[in-house]
Order: structure tokens, then C-alpha cells, then sequence
């Protein structure tokens, strides 16, 4: 199983949103293809997630908006793919002191997503900047991936902590998030295929016979 897989599956994805395919970037060094929404570095307006309260009242000395995007790793040098990682950047007037992020779609249950490292916080212009990097362990990824998630017609989010605050995802960065999801479980079961049948081939073959004395 290689990378040729994911690049199947992404000439498979609808054309009708070029903002919600997929782009690929290869790092030479470490022979690593990273995946990721195609959209995942545009934070324009067309970009912003406001809270449902804050929408009608923005301005510039009450403001805060919500980037989310998705990025998985597949190695060719160890032919195995990394965990599916979830990249919230908050910027705003104020601080949020976000430490987890609560997920809920549509009428469904909510779930958490924690972060394995402490969050980044930079004071910026105007403003102030929160970062939070988020690998998957398989239930979060499972939770985050499952039908009821990738199909919802509304995702709302909270980055809980200090100061809770609340957005819903916008339509671009949903229908990323299920294109980044889709293909990552697809190269993820792929994987697993390939390593059941590794496992049986392995144990049908007949040992060596030692060295006769």
C-alpha cells in the first residue's frame, strides 16, 4: 500500500467545489506526503466562524474568529500512515484559554477532542492568537469520521476552558472536513487489509529446517 491510493481517491472527489478538494504537499527528507483540505491555509472572510451571539455584533473592538482544518501523513520510507490531525487556530480580541474541543452534530450526542500538547498562545495586533494541535487516537477519529459527523448539515463546535466559546462550522471547512475524514479512513482500511493478509502469508509459511549435525 502506497501513496497512490489517497492520490486515486482524490481524482474521485467531486469537482463542482474546487475549495473543498484535497492538495497534497511530498517532504524529499523525510519522504512523508502530507494531506490536507485544500483550503487549509485561505483565512479569508469567507472563512470566519462566528459564534451564533457575535455575528450580528461584530466589530473591531469585539471580535474573534475560528480556522479548522484536518492533515494526515502517510511515510513511504515506513509504509504506514500517521494519525489524523485536527488544527484549530483562534484569533480574536480576547483570550478563550482553550484546553479541549467539544464537538456536535446536528441533534446528535457531543463528543470531546483533547490536544496531546499544551496550546499555543501570541499576542498579535489588535489581538491575540491561540493555537491547538490535535492527533487522533482511533475513538476520536472514529467519532470525528462517523456518518453522523461527515453528513451533518450543521457542526458546531466549542473550545472549552477559561472562557467557553461557541461556532459553527462553515460550509467550506464542513465539506473539507469530510473529504479529509473520507479519504483518511479509506487509506486507513486499506492498511489494515494489507496487513491481514501480511499476518496469514506469514503464518503458512513453513519454518526453516535447522542445519543437520
Amino acid at each position: 500500500m502506497n501513496s497512490v491510493i489517497v492520490a486515486v481517491f482524490l481524482a474521485g472527489l467531486p469537482a463542482a467545489d474546487n475549495d473543498a478538494r484535497l492538495s497534497s504537499s511530498h517532504d524529499e527528507m523525510t519522504e512523508v506526503t502530507w494531506y490536507e483540505s485544500s483550503n487549509a491555509a485561505d483565512l479569508s472572510a469567507a472563512m470566519r466562524a462566528f459564534a451564533l451571539s457575535d455575528a450580528k455584533s461584530y466589530s473591531w473592538s469585539s471580535w474573534r474568529e475560528v480556522f479548522v482544518s484536518l492533515t494526515f501523513g502517510y511515510s513511504e520510507r515506513e509504509e504506514r500512515i500517521g494519525p489524523l490531525v485536527v488544527q484549530i487556530l483562534y484569533d480574536g480580541s480576547d483570550w478563550v484559554f482553550a484546553d479541549r474541543v467539544v464537538v456536535k452534530a446536528d441533534q446528535g450526542t457531543p463528543f470531546t477532542l483533547l490536544p496531546t500538547n499544551s496550546p499555543e498562545h501570541e499576542i498579535a495586533y489588535k489581538g491575540v492568537k491561540e493555537k491547538l494541535n490535535l492527533p487522533l487516537d482511533k475513538k476520536e477519529t472514529n467519532n470525528l469520521c462517523s456518518p453522523a459527523v461527515t453528513k451533518a448539515s450543521s457542526i458546531k463546535l466549542r473550545l472549552a476552558g477559561g472562557r467557553p466559546f461557541d461556532f459553527v462550522l462553515p460550509e467550506v471547512q464542513r465539506i473539507g472536513l469530510a473529504n479529509v475524514c473520507e479519504a483518511y479512513m479509506a487509506v486507513t482500511r486499506s492498511e489494515n487489509r494489507n496487513q491481514k493478509k501480511s499476518s496469514k502469508t506469514k503464518k503458512g509459511e513453513r519454518p526453516a529446517r535447522g542445519r543437520s549435525l
